[in-house]
């Protein structure tokens, strides 16, 4: 009975230990909304990497935001870098006149919009649900410093469970 205990004891400690480590470099969030459908559905328990670094943020990332104009976190995925070019042509969103080809975009179409070139320490996002989306069409480039976190998992429910770049 005293090495259940030990070993429960153990066990314990170190979940522990895991989770104020997870903790202290990672947050958690509930999702709510259609924006991200089919990536995130509501109520998906996402694991967030805080402060990422701009040189950390890739094309295809996740990431959550505020503007400076509302304090409601936005959660996108990133389309474009500085430097970049996107723009609408025939219902469908290019980037350096290339079409976009994320996570269903290319199937869904667009309203049109003006083109833009994405400016220094800028990024353009975009909502996998394109038609259901606030994003950059919108918004406009999003600066790095409004860029609060990036997911690092789906960690609920366990069905849905996924680890991203």
């Amino acid at each position: 009975m005293e090495k259940i205990v030990k070993i429960a004891i153990a066990i314990w400690s170190g979940m522990i230990l895991i989770a104020l480590f997870l903790f202290s470099f990672f947050d958690w969030s509930v999702i709510t909304g259609s924006s991200m459908k089919p990536t995130f559905q509501s109520h998906d328990v996402i694991l967030l990497q805080s402060n990422p670094k701009p040189s950390e943020i890739e094309k295809g990332d996740i990431i959550t935001f505020q503007t400076k104009k509302t304090s409601i976190p936005y959660i996108k995925r990133v389309a474009a870098l500085t430097g970049d070019q996107v723009e609408e042509k025939n219902q469908r969103i290019y980037v350096n006149s290339q079409p976009i080809r994320n996570c269903g975009w290319q199937k869904q179409k667009v309203s049109s919009f003006p083109s833009i070139y994405i400016p220094e320490q800028h990024i353009f996002v975009l909502g996998d649900n394109l038609t259901q989306s606030i994003d950059s069409r919108t918004l406009g480039p999003i600066s790095y410093q409004a860029v609060d976190e990036k997911v690092v998992a789906i960690i609920w429910p366990l069905s849905r469970f996924h680890l991203f770049k």
